[in-house]
């Protein structure tokens, strides 16, 4: 009699989860935000890091979807790195995972030694000229046919870091 319970239980669930299953056979499953396969990449042109301020800490890449003078910038219009770039080598490479979107502005941003990261400390920009002082505006555009922007050169001066 057991034999005959066990037996009907078993073919009970087995009936439950085939009527169920077709259920669940549409649902979509958020597996969270993942990892963004369109990105800017690039190199950070550095000036004379022999006269690197002592105050001066670290870097990290920005790319903003509206250009600087906009009066209603907030971080839903930034991408930033989420490490400091390594200052190492005289041309450090970054890779910026950043949505599908157009950007108006790229540049590199400086932490001063024992304070938190301040987003308005420009230590260089796409499009900057150091010679002439000047700025080119270059817009960079991601799409799914194009997610990936590479060889932008983020050109840093030592005059646009002050304490």
């Amino acid at each position: 009699m057991n034999s005959q319970k066990s037996s009907f239980r078993f073919l009970t669930i087995c009936l439950l989860l085939l009527g169920i299953s077709p259920f669940f056979m549409f649902c979509e499953i958020d597996h969270g935000l993942g990892v963004s396969k369109s990105r800017i990449r690039g190199h950070l042109i550095l000036p004379d890091m022999s006269l690197r301020p002592e105050y001066f800490e670290a870097v990290r890449v920005v790319a903003l979807t509206k250009t600087l003078d906009a009066e209603d910038i907030s971080l839903s219009d930034a991408v930033f790195s989420n490490s400091s770039i390594d200052l190492s080598t005289p041309r450090p490479a970054f890779d910026l995972p950043a949505p599908i979107s157009q950007y108006e502005f790229i540049g590199a941003v400086w932490k001063k030694k024992d304070h938190a990261w301040d987003y308005t400390r420009i230590f260089g920009f796409y499009g900057f000229d150091p010679d002439s002082f000047k700025f080119e505006h270059r817009r960079i555009v991601l799409t799914e046919d194009e997610p990936i922007v590479d060889d932008i050169e983020i050109v840093c001066d030592w005059i646009l870091v002050t304490p």
